[in-house]
């Protein structure tokens, strides 16, 4: 802040000596004017550079966050997450199913994104209002593939208790034929729900990373 200490010394010495002039009564208004004048300047100076200041800040922490998010989707999701996930549809659809409920998704996964989208309103200073609905929907979607991966888990676990009811009384071929009547149209199911899932949110994580560049 510009200090006015100096300035203001200066003007109480004249003001003393406009009071002791003889022409007091018509001086000392046009020094109440000054005087508000010079207040009023160093008011808005101070307002600027006051203003400038949280610019500066709201700058940094915009890029800081960019700079977060892009870490975030280009490390953990597209470098980690995404391909293992990919990597499951190299399987039959029921194993894939399997490994796919045993893996450990937690909504903390995207940390950044989640943090935004709980208080969005704290990232004002992003200063864009389609990116923040982005990551909003990315953070739906996100959550909505760890739902599924629940609903997978519960029909996998009717599965296999089907399963090994059968066992005891079918033999080993006719037992995966019972299963695939019964549950092979679920399967089927679950397995496209399942690419479409991950491809929408492919798509909704690679439109945030293009904003952020």
């Amino acid at each position: 802040m510009p200090d006015y200490t100096e300035l203001l010394s200066r003007l109480a010495s004249a003001m003393e000596q406009i009071a002791t002039s003889p022409n007091y009564y018509w001086v000392a208004p046009l020094a109440v004017l000054l005087s508000a004048f010079i207040g009023y300047t160093a008011a808005q100076r101070t307002i600027k550079k006051q203003r400038e200041h949280e610019a500066t800040k709201d700058r940094k922490k915009k890029e800081l966050v960019f700079s977060l998010l892009k870490d975030e989707i280009t490390l953990r999701w597209q470098g980690d997450i995404a391909p293992y996930v990919h990597e499951l549809f190299r399987q039959e659809p029921i194993s894939g199913l399997q490994r796919f409920s045993r893996m450990t998704l937690r909504a903390d996964d995207l940390f950044v994104m989640s943090g935004i989208s709980r208080s969005f309103s704290d990232y004002y200073f992003l200063e864009k209002g389609e990116l923040v609905s982005k990551l909003i929907h990315g953070h739906l979607l996100y959550a909505d593939f760890i739902d599924f991966q629940a609903s997978v888990r519960r029909f996998l676990n009717e599965w296999t208790q089907r399963r090994e009811a059968l066992k005891a009384s079918e033999q080993e071929v006719q037992l995966d034929q019972v299963l695939n009547q019964e549950y092979g149209k679920t399967v089927d199911d679950l397995w496209k729900r399942f690419q479409d899932k991950l491809d929408e949110m492919g798509k909704r994580f690679q439109s945030v990373l293009d904003d952020l560049r």
